[in-house]
């Protein structure tokens, strides 16, 4: 079950992606945001918040919530953001309440959700979740072209009390993309620890974002190269 891909370890998450720029990506949100007509001072939800590395330096511009999954998560989302709403919700299922001005999802955590049918109730909700005018920014998860069955990859972290190292080679089954990722964790004063787990993320085209946003009623385009170059699906929602 994706709520439990973390689980206890959920620390371990933001050393693994340590390195990704947050800063410098959520200046370029910003900058997308400007260009769709969001001022500062909007309203912004991130579906899939993970720990909330995106909603720190957003949340110096906007008005942030975020929801996840997984309850973990979420906890370590509340030591970085006091007085931010942050939830456990399922995008599968979650409409908000109050409509927002932008909705995001990103970090390729809509490839979890499986299925054209799952992929446009999920559009759908994010388009209900939306103030008419309102903004979702989706970073998808690789296509199945670009996907290299057998490609072997590895992250690393290390400082002074820990060293975390995370291996797969990529696997296929069907439009799945099977991350069976293993880790070695060592820790000051401990024994290392070794621990599996597997990560089964969907591969949609690009016609099938386009085609599940589009259903849901927004306006659709693509911002080429995206955060870490997958690109983004940008939807702009305008009637109901």
């Amino acid at each position: 079950m994706r709520h439990k891909l973390f689980g206890e370890r959920a620390e371990l998450y933001d050393l693994i992606y340590d390195g990704l720029d947050y800063e410098g990506n959520a200046a370029r949100l910003r900058e997308l945001f400007e260009a769709e007509g969001i001022d500062d001072g909007a309203t912004l939800l991130e579906a899939a918040c993970g720990t909330g590395a995106y909603l720190k330096p957003l949340g110096r511009h906007y008005d942030v919530a975020g929801y996840d999954i997984s309850e973990q998560m979420v906890q370590l989302a509340r030591q970085k953001l006091e007085g931010v709403e942050l939830f456990v919700a399922d995008m599968e299922e979650y409409v908000a309440d109050e409509p927002v001005d932008v909705l995001i999802c990103l970090f390729s955590s809509i490839g979890y959700v499986h299925g054209l049918r799952a992929l446009q109730n999920v559009c759908e909700n994010f388009y209900r979740s939306l103030k008419p005018g309102g903004v979702v920014v989706i970073e998808p998860w690789v296509t199945p072209g670009q996907y290299r069955v057998g490609q072997p990859s590895m992250q690393t972290y290390e400082d002074d009390d820990i060293k975390v190292c995370r291996q797969m080679v990529a696997k296929r089954e069907g439009q799945r993309a099977v991350l069976d990722f293993h880790w070695l964790v060592a820790r000051r004063g401990r024994e290392v620890e070794y621990f599996s787990e597997v990560h089964e993320l969907y591969l949609f085209t690009r016609d099938d974002y386009v085609e599940a946003l589009e259903g849901a009623g927004f306006e659709v385009r693509i911002e080429e190269g995206g955060l870490v170059g997958r690109g983004m699906f940008v939807g702009k929602s305008y009637c109901r």
